[in-house]
């Protein structure tokens, strides 16, 4: 990494705080407090950040800085505790997403796969870099493909990589907004009754798992049959019969990519339409309950 951040506790120092955390007491003396921990956390995601920041991915064809979001952030108190006990025998320590980075762009599959690559290439310096997918076998309706880093001595600490498309960025900010409206545990299991809750997170969940994933496989099998008739090169010497329908082939597979990409946009309106829909209804719910 560009600057190396020395972990100041022990294992056993970090794991004495998780203890306190999953049972919501203050931290024993001579144990870290949860702010200075996650205030370390933040600033071993400053330079992850600014290398993926300073990094050229117009080879990818997502431009520079201005074609992709990156954000990141450290876990809070709450879904930290959340976690501890949801997993009754990790360690604090051994949680791999306290600290994260999220990079979201308009790309294909093929091209966030080959974002994924190149992270672990930007992080040759990780110890261990692990990836997760999670487009295939999704988490309750969530996908996006995960990279896990380990750096060693003198840091010791991980760091997750989420690597999203537009779509799947998409859903899942809606599907945090239902975790609002419904309780959070609908991200881990199955919701409650509460205002129908069951029927739409089960909706939520097909509308990842079929439409977008759907519409996100037809993309890009359809960009790069596009791109292999395309870099087809000199046709000029095959007989005139055969360029015709090269070049016919061509011209169906753009129309075809048109039409996916609009029904790709109008998809995402929906999803924003109706992340919307949660949020105000979240927020009705909350002036009722202080009324």
């Amino acid at each position: 990494m560009t600057t190396v951040l020395e972990r100041p506790w022990s294992n056993r120092q970090l794991a004495e705080l998780g203890k306190a955390i999953r049972a919501g007491r203050e931290a024993p003396k001579g144990v870290p407090e949860y702010e200075e921990v996650m205030l370390w956390y933040s600033e071993l995601l400053t330079p992850v950040q600014q290398r993926i920041q300073n990094t050229d991915w117009s080879a990818l064809g997502l431009g520079n800085v201005q074609g992709f979001e990156l954000t990141s952030r450290v876990k809070t108190q709450s879904t930290l505790r959340d976690k501890l006990n949801r997993y009754p025998s990790q360690k604090l320590q051994t949680i791999r997403d306290i600290a994260g980075v999220r990079f979201e762009a308009d790309m294909t599959l093929s091209q966030q796969n080959a974002i994924v690559l190149a992270m672990l290439g930007l992080f040759h310096d990780s110890s261990e870099g692990r990836v997760i997918d999670l487009r295939e076998n999704d988490q309750h309706g969530y996908r996006a493909v995960h990279v896990e880093f380990r750096f060693g001595p003198p840091t010791h600490a991980r760091v997750e990589l989420q690597v999203r498309t537009l779509l799947q960025g998409k859903w899942a900010n809606l599907y945090e907004t239902a975790a609002d409206l419904f309780g959070r545990e609908i991200r881990y299991a199955e919701a409650g009754d509460l205002l129908g809750g069951r029927d739409i997170v089960e909706m939520l969940k097909e509308l990842s798992r079929d439409r977008i994933a759907t519409i996100e496989e037809l993309l890009d099998r359809t960009v790069q049959l596009e791109r292999s008739y395309v870099n087809m090169g000199d046709i000029s010497i095959l007989p005139l019969e055969i360029q015709e329908q090269v070049g016919w082939v061509v011209d169906r597979l753009q129309a075809i990519r048109e039409n996916v990409g609009h029904r790709k946009d109008r998809l995402r309106v929906s999803i924003e339409n109706m992340t919307d829909v949660l949020k105000q209804a979240t927020g009705s719910r909350r002036g009722d309950a202080q009324e």
